[in-house]
C-alpha cells in the first residue's frame, strides 16, 4: 500500500484510531480519511507489528548463536531460551504463517526443536509451542528456625516452600529473596498429602518432634513469609521450571539434578 499517511507503524496506528473514532474533531484534521478502508489500515498495521517481533526473534536467534559460539554475550542461555519462547508464542498469535526464515539461521534449529514442533506445508515451516506439562497449584513459604545451645547467638535457619502439588514439598538452604539464588542452591522434594501446609504470619512455636515440620531434637520457631501460586513445568525428569506468582514473589527459576533417582536439585533463578 503506497499511501502517503502510512510513513510507519505510528502513523498507522493513528489512522485507525482516526476511522474508528465518532468524533468529527479528529477526522476532520485528515479529510481523505473518509474515503479510505479501514480493514486495510488495520492489515497493515498488524504487518507491521508481525515484522517488529520477527526482528525481536531473529535477533533473539542471533544472540544465542553467539553464546553457542562462545562469543561474549551478556545474555544468560535460560535468558535467551525464556525470550525465544515469548517471542515465538507472540508470533503465532499475531498469525505469522511462515518461520521457514527464522528457522534456517545458524543454531535457531536447537531452540525451534526444543520449545515448537515444526511442519512443513506447502513450502512453509508451520509452527505451534510444544505442550509441556505444567501444574498450577498453591504454595506457602514458611521461615523455620533453631536455636541451639552450643551456637550460642547463632541459629539454624531453612526456608520451605509447601505446595499442594504432585511434587511435594519444596526444601531450601536460603531464602527465595536474597541474591545467591542467581548462582544456584541446593534444594530437594519431599513428597507430601497435596495439601498446601497452614501457617500464619505470626510466629509459632513447635516442641520438639512436634510434627512433620519438627523431627529434630529442638525446639523450633515458624512463620509464614508469603503465600501465592507456584508453576512448575516438567521438559523431563533432570530440568523443571518453576515460576512463582504473589504479591512479593514474581520470578522463574530452573531446577536441574544430575540423575533422575537423585532427590538433590540445584535451583537457580532466571527472571
Amino acid at each position: 500500500m503506497k499511501s502517503k499517511f502510512l510513513k510507519n507503524l505510528f502513523d498507522c496506528y493513528n489512522i485507525v484510531r482516526a476511522l474508528e473514532s465518532d468524533d468529527e474533531n479528529i477526522k476532520v484534521l485528515q479529510p481523505e480519511l473518509k474515503e479510505m478502508d479501514i480493514n486495510e489500515f488495520k492489515e497493515a498495521y498488524q504487518g507491521e507489528q508481525v515484522n517488529i517481533v520477527c526482528d525481536k526473534l531473529a535477533e533473539v536467534i542471533d544472540l544465542y548463536a553467539k553464546k553457542r559460539r562462545e562469543e561474549e554475550v551478556e545474555e544468560t542461555f535460560d535468558n535467551l531460551k525464556l525470550s525465544f519462547q515469548e517471542t515465538v508464542k507472540n508470533l503465532i498469535e499475531a498469525g505469522l504463517g511462515d518461520f521457514k526464515s527464522l528457522y534456517d539461521q545458524p543454531f535457531a534449529k536447537e531452540l525451534f526443536d526444543e520449545f515448537t514442533d515444526c511442519e512443513e506445508k506447502d513450502e512453509k515451516l508451520l509452527v505451534s509451542v510444544k505442550v509441556i506439562n505444567t501444574n498450577i497449584n498453591n504454595f506457602t513459604y514458611i521461615k523455620q528456625w533453631w536455636k541451639p545451645k552450643y551456637l550460642e547467638n547463632k541459629q539454624i535457619e531453612q526456608f520451605t516452600v509447601s505446595t499442594d502439588s504432585p511434587y511435594g514439598t519444596l526444601f531450601l538452604e536460603a531464602d527465595l529473596f536474597q541474591d545467591n539464588f542467581e548462582k544456584g542452591v541446593v534444594c530437594y522434594f519431599r513428597p507430601n498429602k497435596k495439601e498446601d501446609i497452614k501457617i500464619s504470619e505470626a510466629v509459632e512455636y513447635l516442641p520438639a518432634h512436634s510434627d512433620e515440620l519438627n523431627k529434630t531434637d529442638m525446639p523450633s520457631w515458624i512463620k509464614r513469609i508469603e503465600k501465592g501460586k507456584i508453576s512448575i513445568k516438567e521438559s523431563n525428569n533432570l530440568e523443571k521450571i518453576v515460576e512463582f506468582s504473589s504479591d512479593s514473589l514474581n520470578n522463574i527459576f530452573k531446577i536441574t539434578r544430575d540423575t533422575e533417582d537423585s532427590d538433590f536439585w540445584k535451583l537457580i533463578r532466571i527472571k
